[in-house]
C-alpha cells in the first residue's frame, strides 16, 4: 500500500477525535510525508501550494531552503546579472520606494542605526584608527580644507563655547 502524502493523528477514531479537538478547541495534528528527505513532519513544516489537495507543498520547507541554495550558488552569475539590469533600469522606482520607506520608517531605523552602532563601537573605532593609520595625510588634508570652508562656523561655535564657560 502506498504512502499517503499525509495521515492523521490516530490515536482515537476519526469521531471520538473530533469530539475532543472540539472539546479541548484545537486541530488534530497531522503530519505528511517530505518527497525530498522522506521525513514524516508535521504540516506546518510545508509551505502552502493551493493546487495540491491538501494545501501544502510535496517539499518541506527545510529541503525547499536548501534546493534554493544550491541553484543560487549554481546559477550566481546569472542571477547577479539580473538583478544588475533590474536596478539599473528602476532606479528612479527604487530611489522614490526608499526615500518613502524612510520617511515613514525613520524612528524605526534611527532605533535600529543606534543598536547597532552600540554594538559595533569597539570594531568601529579600530576600523576608523587602522584607516587613519593608513591615510594620515589625506585626513590632515581633509581637515585643514575643512577649517579653512568653515571658519565662521568655527568662530561662531567658540563665541558660544566662551559664553558657557564664563
Amino acid at each position: 500500500m502506498a504512502k499517503k502524502p499525509y495521515e492523521f493523528d490516530t490515536r482515537f477514531s476519526d469521531v471520538e477525535q473530533g469530539l475532543q479537538a472540539r472539546e479541548d478547541g484545537i486541530k488534530p495534528i497531522r503530519f505528511k510525508v517530505c518527497s525530498k528527505c522522506g521525513e514524516t513532519k508535521l504540516l506546518s513544516k510545508f509551505a502552502t501550494e493551493r493546487r495540491n489537495s491538501d494545501g501544502k507543498m510535496a517539499i518541506c520547507k527545510s529541503c525547499r531552503i536548501i534546493e534554493a541554495r544550491l541553484y543560487y550558488y549554481k546559477n550566481k552569475q546569472r542571477i547577479l546579472a539580473r538583478y544588475k539590469i533590474y536596478r539599473a533600469t528602476h532606479l528612479r522606482e527604487r530611489k522614490t520606494y526608499s526615500r518613502i520607506y524612510q520617511e515613514k520608517n525613520r524612528e524605526k531605523l534611527s532605533k535600529l542605526a543606534s543598536e547597532w552602532y552600540q554594538k559595533n563601537k569597539e570594531a568601529i573605532k579600530k576600523r576608523n584608527l587602522k584607516y587613519y593609520e593608513e591615510n594620515r595625510e589625506a585626513c590632515n588634508q581633509r581637515r585643514k580644507l575643512w577649517i579653512e570652508n568653515n571658519k565662521e562656523k568655527i568662530r561662531e561655535y567658540n563665541r558660544e563655547y566662551k559664553k558657557l564657560r564664563k
